[in-house]
C-alpha cells in the first residue's frame, strides 16, 4: 500500500515525499518531483537570498579600497577633493569605470593615496607594475623612433 493517496492534497509535494519516506518506501514520481531542490526555473528552491551587508555606494567603495590595502577614508577624501581631471595626463574624461584612486602597492598593509587617475592612465601604470625603471625604459624606447 502506498504512503500517500493520489487524491491526498499532499501528493506531489515535499510533504508527500516525506510521508513516503516515513513509511519506509520509495517516493512516487510526482512526490519526488515536488520535493526537488530546484524549482521550475532551475533555481535552487531553498537557497536564501544574499543579504545586503553594505548599504551605500560609498560604503561599497570604502570596502573595496580597504580590501586593496588603501586607507578608505583617505581615498574617499581624495575623491571628494578631486578637481575633475587626471593627475597624470590632464584629461577630464574619467573612462568607462570612473575615476581611479591610485596608490603605492609596495607600501602594505595601508598604502597612501598618490592621486586620482583616469582609467587609461591607471591601466598603463598597472601594465608597467608601478616600476619607475620600466617606465623610464619605455620613454627611451619611444624616443628611438
Amino acid at each position: 500500500m502506498s504512503g500517500v493517496d493520489p487524491d491526498d492534497p499532499t501528493h506531489g509535494t515535499s510533504r508527500g515525499y516525506k510521508t513516503h519516506r516515513r513509511m519506509g518506501e520509495r517516493a512516487c514520481g510526482p512526490c519526488l518531483a515536488g520535493h526537488s531542490r530546484y524549482n521550475s526555473e532551475g533555481k535552487h528552491r531553498w537557497k536564501r537570498p544574499k543579504t545586503k551587508t553594505i548599504k551605500s555606494q560609498q560604503q561599497k567603495k570604502r570596502h573595496k579600497w580597504k580590501r586593496k590595502g588603501l586607507d578608505p577614508w583617505a581615498a574617499q577624501r581624495a575623491l571628494e577633493e578631486h578637481l575633475g581631471y587626471c593627475e597624470l595626463c590632464g584629461t577630464t574624461e574619467p573612462g568607462a569605470h570612473g575615476w581611479h584612486v591610485d596608490h603605492n602597492h609596495n607600501l602594505a598593509p595601508v598604502a597612501p593615496v598618490r592621486g586620482i587617475l583616469c582609467g587609461l592612465c591607471n591601466a598603463g601604470l598597472g601594465m608597467f607594475r608601478d616600476d619607475p625603471r620600466l617606465l623610464h625604459q619605455a620613454i627611451q624606447y619611444l624616443g628611438r623612433g
